[in-house]
């Protein structure tokens, strides 16, 4: 078993933009010769609590906010700096692969967790401008594993949507940007340069201040002036064995040897 400690050469991770409600499109698990059926809302039965859903934009926006500098002294051990480190990989015994050969990359995820996918490559903009991400494909842990933000119970009530994971939620989330700064609306606990699969990329921590949940991005330049960002999102009630099974998802990611992404 390896060491989970924050091991910036192994790190794989992307960024959202919050507040909006999540797509969600056919399950697949390659994208070479995946059906995307069209985009549904998430819908919850009758009286539940509405699913944790996020919606990535789609046109070109502005790094949000421009400009923020880390909160000082907010940063401790580990991939999410929150102290939490040094978790040891689980067995992947069993996981499925995801392969996608338009942009190359690859990873593996619990069979249990759910798989989306977002196919903006055919869509244009109101003025015509490509609509981001050009793609997007996220695993998340099962249902049972989640539960809610509550205003006024586990979240700020001034917070209208209590935005951030839930408690619970672990998601991991690769998507293809026109941008490569981190967008990410929350307070900024880390901004530094990292590798990602072998390549530099740009990372960020950003905490949610309503409940403290954390999200982790990287973004890498590809060809054609595209970025990837690889996202690790976590609630703040997670288990230690939860957030060792979304590293280790992390810990598999590579980009595919051979293969060129697709250019815009």
């Amino acid at each position: 078993m390896r060491s989970m400690g924050l091991v910036l050469s192994a790190i794989a991770l992307t960024a959202l933009a919050c507040g909006q409600p999540r797509t969600t499109l056919q399950q697949t698990q390659t994208a070479e010769s995946a059906t995307v059926a069209p985009a549904t809302a998430d819908t919850p039965a009758p009286g539940a609590p509405a699913a944790y859903t996020v919606t990535p934009p789609m046109s070109p926006i502005p790094p949000l906010p421009a400009v923020r500098t880390p909160i000082p002294g907010a940063a401790e051990d580990g991939l999410f700096a929150d102290g939490v480190s040094h978790l040891e990989h689980v067995d992947t015994a069993g996981w499925k692969t995801y392969s996608n050969s338009k942009y190359g990359f690859e990873f593996q995820y619990p069979a249990d967790w759910e798989l989306r996918e977002l196919d903006n490559s055919g869509h244009v903009g109101l003025h015509g401008e490509p609509s981001y991400p050009l793609y997007r494909v996220e695993v998340r842990n099962p249902p049972a594993e989640q539960g809610q933000k509550v205003p006024g119970q586990n979240c700020t009530a001034a917070v209208n949507d209590c935005p951030g994971p839930p408690p619970g939620f672990t998601g991991f989330i690769i998507a293809i940007w026109g941008w490569g700064e981190c967008n990410i609306s929350g307070d900024l606990i880390v901004s530094d340069t990292v590798a990602l699969s072998g390549r530099q990329g740009a990372r960020c921590v950003v905490e949610y201040p309503n409940d403290k949940s954390r999200t982790v991005a990287i973004y890498v330049s590809l060809p054609g002036g595209t970025y990837l960002g690889a996202e690790l999102d976590k609630g703040n009630s997670v288990t230690p064995a939860q957030q060792a099974a979304l590293e280790t998802i992390l810990s598999t990611f590579t980009f595919m040897v051979g293969v060129a992404p697709t250019p815009r």
